[in-house]
């Protein structure tokens, strides 16, 4: 995430309630992907039709913007630039976003956002071994609540759930490397933001992303697929892509230019208690103590390790 210092001055006299109301509804609308994504799961959809239809809508709105945002710079992307924007956008968008889908068939979509938390941590400890230093205490102590809450709220799902506990590991070890990829992309991007500014830098690597995922689409299926789809499906995928992709990557923009990283992130832990009170609602997940315990210690530990070291400029970008 951005921290400029020009941020941090504007969050101090901007109007509070609008600050609250812009970071909130980002986090929110983040929140619904899952739910999209699980409701089209129940038309019939896979994973790859989901995403694709996902990068299909979103995928102009991109384009449009990255070719707005590089008309009016002042530097053009050199290609050293373009060679790393090729690799973070494989890895932190097409990649993090494909295994984050799969994993999606196998569990919750509570499950799933809890495990997605996880990935401040691992930037924090991966920062640490390669700069070969011990990470800091308050950052062992957040990692330990993290993965203690999965580990809590695993059990209560296991108990819970009429599917093998092999389906539900695969679907949590695929939702884990989506976090561990997403990781790798926060610890390598922030001096591609810092060059390339950070909406242009959004725009450029969601394109790559969205045009590797239609590559890939079309490499196991057809345009007519596509077309053969039921109309609830392409309805989950219109609003996974405006309402839980386009809408709140710029309102996210919008939200840390206004708040700073800090409070944004705060405001923001409205998104995951969002996620788990709508896959309650739309999707009739459990919601019982053993949950909302492994919830709590896993919303403490990620956004302890977002508060106690953020890398600099990285942009928080669709998932």
């Amino acid at each position: 995430m951005n921290t400029e210092p020009a941020a941090a001055s504007r969050s101090t006299s901007g109007n509070p309630l609008l600050i609250f109301g812009v970071a909130a509804l980002a986090s929110l609308l983040f929140a619904l992907k899952a739910i999209f994504a699980k409701l089209a799961y129940q038309m019939g959809a896979g994973a790859m039709t989901v995403l694709a239809l996902r990068n299909l809508i979103a995928l102009p709105v991109f384009l449009a913007v990255f070719w707005w945002t590089n008309r009016r710079a002042a530097r053009r992307i050199e290609w050293s630039d373009w060679k790393l924007l090729l690799f973070l956008g494989f890895i932190g968008y097409y990649l993090a976003s494909l295994l984050d889908f799969k994993g999606l068939e196998h569990i919750s979509a509570g499950l799933e956002r809890m495990v997605l938390l996880t990935y401040p941590a691992m930037v924090v400890f991966g920062t640490a071994l390669v700069r070969r230093r011990l990470p800091r205490p308050g950052m062992v102590i957040a990692a330990m609540a993290a993965w203690g809450g999965i580990a809590l709220a695993f059990a209560a799902e296991a108990r819970s759930r009429t599917g093998s506990l092999r389906e539900m590991t695969i679907g949590v070890s695929l939702v884990l490397l989506s976090a561990g990829c997403y990781a790798v992309f926060v610890y390598l991007c922030g001096e591609a933001v810092r060059r390339i500014g950070s909406v242009r830098f959004m725009a450029a690597a969601c394109s790559i992303s969205g045009m590797m995922i239609l590559v890939h689409w079309g490499c196991i299926s057809s345009p007519q697929a596509l077309a053969e789809l039921p109309s609830g499906v392409w309805m989950q995928g219109a609003l996974l892509a405006i309402l839980g992709t386009i809408i709140p990557s710029f309102l996210t923009g919008l939200g840390l230019k206004l708040a700073g990283a800090q409070k944004f992130a705060v405001i923001g832990t409205i998104g995951p208690v969002g996620t788990l009170i709508l896959a309650w609602l739309f999707l009739g997940e459990s919601i019982d103590l053993p949950r909302l315990a492994g919830f709590a210690l896993t919303l403490c530990g990620g956004l302890g390790a977002s508060l106690l070291r953020e890398p600099e400029g990285t942009p928080q970008a669709p998932r």
